[in-house]
C-alpha cells in the first residue's frame, strides 16, 4: 500500500514539473500557432468570397502548414486552398511550414516562405491604355516576387512597402526578408519614425529592430527608406538592408542570393522528367515571353496591314475561335 502511495506521488509530481514541456508538444488547438493579428478573428475552414476585384488565385500550396486569407475590408478570414481567388485589400498570412504561390492577372507571380505576411493593396492592368501596377504591403517573412516585363504594356510597376522601405521595380525578378533583431544586437538608436505599421516589440529584457532585406535576382530594384527619404539603387545578386537609420551598404553576394531563392521556393518545382528538375515558374516565365512576342509581332503586323480583319484577343493573349 505505501509503494503505491509513493508511486501516485511520484506520478503527479512528476507531472506538474513537465506539464509546462510537454503540453506544446501534444496542443491540439491550432490557434497557438497564429500571429497575433488572427488570434481575434474566427477562421473559417471553406472560402469566402470578398465584394472586392478579384485580382488573381492561389496557384500552389505545399507544406503540412495552413494559408490564412483575411479580406480586411469586411474582418472575415479562413484557410485557402489552391485555386482560391485572391482579391484587392487582402491580407495573406503563411503559417508554419507552409509555402504558397500567388498568380495574379496582370501575368505577376508571388512565392511567399512560411510565416509570412503579405498585403495585397492595388493590381491593376488595362491592356488599352498599356499600362499595368501593383502595389503590396510585408510587415514580417520571406517572399520572391517576379514582375515581369509584358510587351502589351508600356508603362508597368510594382511598389513594396515593408516597415521601413519602399522597393519600386519596373520589370523584374528579386526578394525581401523581414526580421525582428534584438536592439542591442543591431545597436540602433532608439527615435520617432513616421513609416508603415513600424513598431518595437517588448521580448524580454530588450526592444526589437525591425529590418529589411532586398535581393536581387534578376534586372534592378530602387529601393527607398522611409527613414530618411534616401534611395539607392540594386542590380542582379546585390544586397540591401534597410533599418532604422536609413539604408546599408550595397553588396555583391551571388551565393547568398542563391540561398535565399532556395530557401523560400524550396518546394516549388516541378516532378522530374526527363529533362532537368526547373522551378515552375521558369517554365511559365519562357512561355509567357514566347506568347507575349507572337502577340506583339501580330499587332505590328496589323498596324502595317490595317485593311486586314483585325482579331480579337482575350485578356490572357489567347485568340478566340471562329
Amino acid at each position: 500500500m505505501k509503494i503505491t502511495i509513493i508511486k501516485g506521488f511520484l506520478f503527479f509530481f512528476c507531472l506538474t514539473i513537465f506539464t509546462p514541456f510537454i503540453s506544446p508538444l501534444f496542443a491540439g488547438d491550432p490557434s497557438n500557432a497564429l500571429p497575433a493579428e488572427l488570434k481575434e478573428l474566427e477562421i473559417r475552414d471553406r472560402f469566402i468570397k470578398s465584394s472586392l476585384k478579384e485580382v488573381g488565385s492561389i496557384a500552389t500550396i505545399t507544406g503540412k502548414g495552413k494559408l490564412a486569407v483575411v479580406h480586411r475590408d469586411e474582418q472575415t478570414a479562413y484557410y485557402a486552398n489552391e485555386g482560391d481567388p485572391v482579391y484587392e485589400n487582402d491580407a495573406l498570412y503563411t503559417l508554419t511550414d507552409c509555402r504558397c504561390r500567388l498568380s495574379f492577372k496582370d501575368k505577376n507571380v508571388v512565392i511567399m516562405a512560411p510565416d509570412t505576411h503579405l498585403d495585397i493593396d492595388e493590381v491593376s492592368a488595362s491592356i488599352i491604355k498599356g499600362k499595368k501596377k501593383s502595389i503590396f504591403g510585408m510587415t514580417k517573412g520571406k517572399a520572391i516576387f517576379y514582375a515581369l516585363h509584358l510587351f502589351r504594356y508600356k508603362e508597368m510597376s510594382l511598389q513594396l512597402e515593408t516597415p521601413n522601405a519602399s522597393i519600386g521595380v519596373r520589370g523584374t525578378k528579386f526578394g525581401t526578408e523581414i526580421v525582428k533583431i534584438k536592439e542591442d544586437q543591431s545597436n540602433i538608436l532608439n527615435r520617432m519614425l513616421a513609416s508603415r505599421d513600424l513598431e518595437f516589440v517588448e521580448m524580454g529584457s530588450g526592444k526589437q529592430n525591425i529590418i529589411t532585406r532586398a535581393y536581387v535576382f534578376e534586372g534592378e530594384i530602387m529601393v527607398t527608406s522611409l527613414i530618411d527619404g534616401r534611395m539607392k539603387r540594386l542590380r542582379e545578386n546585390e544586397i540591401l538592408e534597410a533599418d532604422q537609420r536609413g539604408l546599408g551598404e550595397v553588396k555583391f553576394d551571388p551565393a547568398r542570393t542563391k540561398s535565399f531563392i532556395e530557401d523560400v521556393a524550396s518546394d516549388m518545382v516541378s516532378a522530374p522528367g526527363p529533362a532537368q528538375k526547373k522551378p515552375d515558374i521558369d517554365f511559365y516565365r519562357e512561355e509567357l515571353d514566347r506568347t507575349e512576342k507572337m502577340i506583339d509581332i501580330r499587332q505590328r503586323e496589323m498596324q502595317m496591314h490595317p485593311s486586314e480583319p483585325a482579331k480579337e484577343h482575350d485578356y490572357h493573349g489567347g485568340e478566340h475561335n471562329h
